[in-house]
């Protein structure tokens, strides 16, 4: 007779040395998938920051190379508050507060970012004066391609550049093209109330017959721009781009975000001190404003920065790395990545013609 055996499945014993085996895989696979997910977001982390710096390293090449393009030694307008003053080019700030505060002090140490004030167009179209012109009422011209309302221009007399913006233009026939800048309010308060131009050295109320080609400059509709990095939450610092219409010593910049996680912008600048100016610097600076003095002897920036990952990483120990002449910091847990760009900027100024 042929016996069963009626026991059916697997015993405790069994059942656990499963479970344990079981742990074991599943353990290593988790284990393997962490190493996975981390290794993947400390490669786009890396990625992140590349592209930041290449985006970067682009813009400002592009924008630092127009500063001051098509200018003369002396940019002069009359603010919104009714006086003249004269604007720089470029004007490099070694202390990072806005407002600015002045460092005029060459040597010691810096404990913050640098920031930059640029006049830049977004392109550099030239034209000039076909005829006559009036500091308070417009100009006639050759020619009215690439300029648009609200352009800010410059006429360039001699030394000086006079800034203006055009509230109208006019193609009455092919000879007859003008440009006006007779408002006055609003974003038009750098249009003189009359001819009378003291920071261009126009000092007579007349209507003006250049005897020497005089040319205008067209800088766009927001000339006035800076760069700034803002380090009001220490875990996100933010490289800032700052616009201004209004022309006015205390009027403020419009900023807006233009690339993450930038902690650290050093800029040195490289000066002609030549008695005759050529084109040449003979002396790099880095631990001090830009003085009055120099507004037209910067020949080359070189313009540092620092952008760092989103994330810190425990596995990680790196610190800041000194630049010009901010020291190192302290070691922490983020992936760093450095950009140096040196740009050759069109700082000499241009010659005006004569009236």
């Amino acid at each position: 007779m042929k016996k069963y055996n009626k026991s059916f499945g697997f015993t405790i014993i069994e059942l656990l040395i499963a479970v344990f085996i079981s742990s074991i895989v599943l353990a290593g696979a988790f284990g393997v998938q962490m190493v996975f997910n981390s290794s993947t977001v400390s490669q786009q982390s890396v990625s992140d920051m590349q592209n930041n710096l290449d985006a970067l390293r682009s813009y400002l090449r592009r924008t630092i190379q127009t500063a001051g393009a098509g200018l003369a030694q002396n940019i002069a307008l009359q603010n919104c508050s009714g006086g003249y003053e004269y604007i720089p080019a470029i004007m490099v700030h070694n202390k990072n507060d806005y407002p600015p505060i002045a460092d005029n002090s060459l040597g010691g140490t810096d404990n913050d970012p640098d920031w930059i004030e640029f006049v830049a167009p977004p392109s550099v179209d030239i034209t000039s004066v076909n005829s006559w012109f009036k500091l308070n009422t417009g100009a006639r011209v050759y020619s009215t391609e690439g300029f648009m309302v609200r352009d800010v221009v410059a006429i360039n007399i001699g030394n000086s550049s006079c800034l203006m913006r055009i509230n109208q233009i006019l193609n009455s026939s092919p000879t007859s093209r003008y440009f006006l800048w007779n408002y006055k309010g609003g974003v038009y308060c750098m249009n003189p109330n009359n001819s009378l131009h003291p920071g261009c050295g126009i000092n007579n109320n007349k209507t003006y017959y250049p005897t020497q080609t005089v040319s205008i400059t067209s800088l766009g509709q927001f000339p006035f721009q800076a760069l700034r990095i803002d380090e009001s939450d220490p875990k996100t610092p933010i490289l800032m781009h700052g616009v201004r219409e209004l022309q006015n010593g205390k009027s403020t910049y419009t900023w807006s975000p233009l690339a993450l996680e930038v902690e650290d912008m050093q800029i040195a600048f490289h000066l002609d001190t030549s008695p005759t100016p050529n084109d040449a610097g003979d002396i790099w600076i880095n631990s001090r404003d830009l003085l009055v003095t120099e507004y037209s002897r910067i020949r080359t920036l070189r313009i540092s920065v620092i952008i760092r990952s989103s994330r810190a990483n425990s596995e990680i120990r790196t610190s800041r790395p000194a630049l010009e002449d901010r020291p190192a910091s302290a070691i922490d847990n983020y992936r760093r990545r450095r950009l140096i760009v040196v740009v050759k900027v069109p700082n000499k100024p241009i010659l005006g013609g004569t009236i």
